[in-house]
C-alpha cells in the first residue's frame, strides 16, 4: 500500500529497544479507504436484504405448517 501511495511511513527512534516503523494514511489512502468502505457497505446491505428475506420466508413457512406435516427447513 505504501508503493501505491496510500500509506507513508517513517522510522521512530528513541527509547530502549529497536526502532519502530510508524505508518500514516495519505490523502490518497483516505480516498481509497472511503471507496472501499462504500463498496463493503453496499455488499453488506445486499447480504442483509437476503438474510431478511430468508428469515421472513422461514417465518411464513412455520406459520403455514400444519400439525402432523413436517418439512425440512435449511
Amino acid at each position: 500500500m505504501e508503493k501505491e501511495g496510500c500509506l507513508e511511513s517513517e522510522w521512530e527512534e528513541g527509547g530502549p529497544g529497536p526502532k519502530r516503523r510508524i505508518y500514516l494514511i495519505s490523502e490518497k489512502g483516505k480516498k481509497e479507504l472511503e471507496i472501499r468502505i462504500r463498496m463493503m457497505k453496499a455488499r453488506k446491505s445486499g447480504i442483509d436484504r437476503l438474510i431478511n428475506a430468508y428469515d421472513r420466508a422461514q417465518e411464513q413457512a412455520v406459520q403455514t405448517d400444519r400439525p402432523g406435516k413436517k418439512e425440512e427447513m435449511l
